[in-house]
């Protein structure tokens, strides 16, 4: 297997709040209340967040909401941090009166890239016009595709330039 394709080399996933809470650090994050759905991979990996940056998860209450109505849980008060991505959850906060900042797991402790795609390396030898064209129809289907060199360069010029 071999990466073919990665969009944000970074994960944008992390726990967004509004600023009017003065929330400087994650362990600002102990005494509230995190609007948590629980099927999101934020929630999975918040035990490892707290634990990385010294958050007691005993301090943080819970409370489980639909992610279609998270943002205005956190907006009207109810809680006070919720999953989020940047672009997303903090715009939409922003949108309720309630400027917004997201603290990315990325930069506080948990590294792992944003949405890649792997192909096995018997695929991307014998089949290299499949590749190819998987590859530009991803990249041709959002216009927020940041596309990493180095992922690319893994299928031994398979696939050509990147879009960018």
């Amino acid at each position: 297997m071999k990466g073919i394709f990665l969009s944000f080399a970074k994960s944008a996933l992390g726990y967004t709040f509004p600023k009017d809470l003065n929330i400087k650090s994650p362990k600002d994050f102990e005494g509230k209340t995190f609007a948590a759905v629980s099927f999101a991979s934020t929630y999975q990996l918040w035990p490892a967040f707290a634990a990385v940056n010294g958050i007691d998860a005993s301090k943080v209450a819970i409370i489980n909401v639909d992610p279609e109505n998270n943002v205005q849980v956190v907006a009207s008060g109810k809680a006070h941090f919720l999953d989020g991505a940047i672009g997303l959850e903090d715009f939409l906060l922003a949108e309720a009166d309630r400027p917004a900042d997201t603290f990315l797991m990325n930069d506080y402790g948990l590294t792992y890239p944003g949405h890649g795609v792997v192909a096995n390396t018997a695929t991307i030898q014998q089949k290299p016009d499949i590749i190819r064209r998987f590859v530009n129809a991803i990249a041709s289907g959002s216009d927020r595709q940041i596309m990493y060199a180095g992922v690319l360069d893994a299928v031994q010029g398979v696939v050509p330039d990147p879009v960018r």
